[in-house]
């Protein structure tokens, strides 16, 4: 039979916090782990069936059919090898989402402090200013924009590669 079952998603995208977003990770790792284990376990179990049989007394139960298998192994390393590819992915999207989240509450940080020195210090994000130490004040001073650049659009320019 299949090893993993096809219906094993991978959606570890989230914008909470990034403790939720580690203990969902973790979680989705445990189960993909437990249903690998589960698939190779009754795999071995279904191949160690004891060959004589006696002639089965109760009508036997039509198993739920299983959809085709994506792949089959023909080796135990077969399969170990794709256990560990496997594990390296699910590894990679933890620190994706986990990395997502921290950037996330990074921003929300950025906003706020945004937020803070935009109501005490009336700044404007999109403008740059200088701190005149002497006056004690705060002055507004002129991108320098490059030479070649185009008149000011609405938005603020993106570096060319």
């Amino acid at each position: 039979g299949g090893m993993l079952p096809s219906c094993v998603s991978v959606s570890l995208i989230t914008h909470d916090n990034g403790e939720g977003a580690m203990k969902r990770a973790a979680l989705w790792m445990v189960t993909v782990g437990l249903v690998g284990f589960v698939a190779v376990v009754s795999c071995q179990a279904k191949e160690r069936k004891p060959k004589a049989e006696p002639a089965a007394v109760q009508p036997a139960v039509e198993p739920a059919p299983q959809p085709p298998p994506v792949f089959t192994f023909t080796t135990d390393e077969e399969m170990q090898e794709f256990a560990k590819i496997w594990q390296q992915r699910q590894i990679a999207l933890t620190r994706i989402a986990v990395l997502q989240s921290y950037f996330s509450q990074e921003q929300e940080g950025v906003k706020r402090i945004t937020e803070e020195l935009s109501a005490k210090y009336h700044l404007d994000a999109a403008k740059s200013y200088s701190l005149d130490v002497p006056r004690k004040a705060l002055v507004e001073v002129e991108r320098k924009e490059p030479a070649a650049a185009e008149p000011a659009a609405s938005e603020p320019a993106t570096p060319q590669p």
